[in-house]
Order: C-alpha cells, then sequence, then structure tokens
C-alpha cells in the first residue's frame, strides 16, 4: 500500500474536475499543499447538484456525463493543487464560489478504484494498493 494525498468530491462536481471543465474546487479550509491530488468521489450525490451539472453543461456547451460515468464510492482521477485562492481570479471566474479555491491544474480521469473516504473536507492521506499506482502509471487498468 501506498500513501496517496486524496481530496472527496461529490459527483457531478468531481466529474468536472478531472475531465478538466472545473479549474477551482471550492473548499472551507486552506491547505499549504501543492502537489498531485487523487480525487475520491464520494457515495453521496444530490438530484439537485445533477440538475444544476446539467443547467451548467448547456451553458457552458459541456457534453454532461452519463450516470455510468459519475462513479461514486472511490478513486475517480487526480489533478495537481497548485494554489489556494481567497478571491475570482478574474471579473467572471464562473466555478469560483469561495471562501476558499483550491486551483486545479493537469487534470486527469483514471481507472475507477472502490475506496472508502474519510468525512473530511481537507486533501488528506489515504492508502492505495501499489497495484493500483503501477496500473495507472503505465495506462494499464488497475487488477
Amino acid at each position: 500500500m501506498a500513501a496517496v494525498k486524496v481530496i472527496n468530491i461529490r459527483q457531478p462536481w468531481a466529474w468536472l474536475v478531472v475531465q478538466g471543465y472545473k479549474d477551482v474546487e471550492n473548499r472551507r479550509q486552506n491547505t499549504n499543499y501543492r502537489g498531485e491530488v487523487f480525487v475520491l468521489a464520494t457515495k453521496t450525490v444530490y438530484q439537485d447538484e445533477i440538475d444544476r451539472l446539467r443547467a451548467v453543461a448547456r451553458q457552458e456547451n459541456i457534453k454532461p456525463p452519463t450516470d455510468e460515468e459519475l462513479k461514486r464510492g472511490g478513486i475517480v482521477g487526480r489533478f495537481y493543487l497548485t494554489d489556494v485562492i481567497s478571491s475570482p481570479r478574474f471579473e467572471d471566474d464562473f466555478w469560483f464560489t469561495g471562501p476558499l479555491g483550491y486551483v486545479v491544474t493537469n487534470p486527469e480521469p483514471l481507472a475507477f478504484l472502490p475506496l472508502k473516504g474519510l468525512q473530511n473536507g481537507r486533501v488528506y492521506t489515504h492508502q492505495v494498493p501499489d497495484s493500483y499506482l503501477a496500473a495507472i502509471a503505465t495506462s494499464a487498468q488497475p487488477t
């Protein structure tokens, strides 16, 4: 088992982050951590958030994901956390709602890995199988 940094994000926002559409993840807690963060899509999903995704998708010309693409209860991707902001970066910063925003760079969807997350709004350390990290390093499906 290897230790990695993880952040819990509810669907459909986790999908938007790892697909590269959402470049700010809003949080209440600050972090000094900068670097690779794995996205753990929580099991909880709210219909009103799915409805908001569909509205955002129409507005931003994004093809909305299917229910199958909204995996829950495990790792769905990763990104690099490069900054934490406390105000919009530009006048029409669509994704920033505050109070803080983790700036997402180099997002990447990954093969789904079922994993129980912690109830935690922060970036935290979690153990994942070495075989999963080896598989994603070679772009193969984990076993």
